[in-house]
């Protein structure tokens, strides 16, 4: 079984580092082009939600990415600041300063 954890370094706001806990390797490196704002794992399987500074979350796995585009209007200048996923991992939700999603994992 793969123990992973990730972190975001002040000096790099668009890098999340994704580590190998139990070897202390480097597993992989997400870098967006925005900085990100928030991340979190899925409570029930290695699943990683990440926003950032844009209308988009992307979805990370241990062996593929997505990215989930928000279905908004452009000129609102939407900036997701949080995402949670509910305690059985299947949806979560994200939220800027004034909107709230709600989406369902396929």
């Amino acid at each position: 079984m793969v123990h992973i954890n990730c972190y975001l370094i002040d000096n790099m706001p668009n890098t999340v580092w994704i580590w190998e806990v139990t070897s202390l390797s480097l597993f992989s490196v997400a870098v967006q082009l925005k900085p990100v704002k928030h991340f979190v794992w899925s409570p029930s399987s290695h699943i990683l939600a990440i926003a950032t500074e844009n209308s988009k979350i992307y979805i990370l796995t241990l062996d593929d990415a997505s990215v989930c585009d928000i279905p908004i209007d452009s000129k609102l200048n939407i900036q997701m600041s949080k995402c949670q996923w509910n305690v059985d991992g299947k949806s979560f939700i994200i939220s800027e300063k004034v909107i709230t999603f709600f989406l369902h994992q396929w």
